[in-house]
């Protein structure tokens, strides 16, 4: 859902960047504050997140810098989307601000690309995990994190 309004967000911004580019960084700032308000949230509470004991070293590894993604994967991959969506439309105010004479907004867009990329890799790890060990690592931790439901009893048919 934060992902739909990062990307309402975006889309007012860019219409309101033709007109007022000063006034679309600080509309941005809204969306972007709530995010970097749970990155400082999720940071502040790393240390009361339940432990998976049994977990390989790089599975413990990528829990330890990853813990609120693991106990909360859809808030997460969303506020990683729309991290990137707002990164997005922060290009697109610069370039929309270059072409109004708005050279303020460079100074802006840098610090925004910066921040909204970092906030989208410590919010949801999944799309920079690298090489197979990652993934398995991922896979393991999801697995204690989420279980499968064992079937309460076997010998149900299902088919008709």
């Amino acid at each position: 859902m934060t992902w739909l309004i990062s990307i309402c967000f975006a889309v007012g911004v860019l219409t309101c960047a033709f007109f007022r580019p000063m006034w679309s960084w600080a509309i941005i700032a809204v969306p972007e504050s709530f995010l970097v308000w749970m990155a400082l949230t999720n940071w502040k509470l790393r240390n009361r997140y339940r432990e998976f004991p049994g977990l390989s070293p790089t599975a413990q590894h990528l829990f330890r810098r990853y813990p609120h993604y693991y106990h909360n994967p859809f808030a997460s991959s969303d506020f990683g989307s729309a991290s990137i969506y707002l990164e997005y439309a922060g290009v697109g105010l610069l370039v929309i601000g270059l072409f109004k004479g708005f050279w303020l907004g460079v100074v802006i867009a840098v610090p925004n690309t910066i921040l909204m990329g970092r906030l989208a890799y410590r919010f949801d790890p999944r799309p920079y995990l690298r090489g197979p060990a990652g993934a398995l690592a991922h896979e393991e931790i999801m697995a204690h994190a989420f279980p499968e439901p064992e079937a309460e009893n076997e010998n149900i048919k299902t088919d008709g």
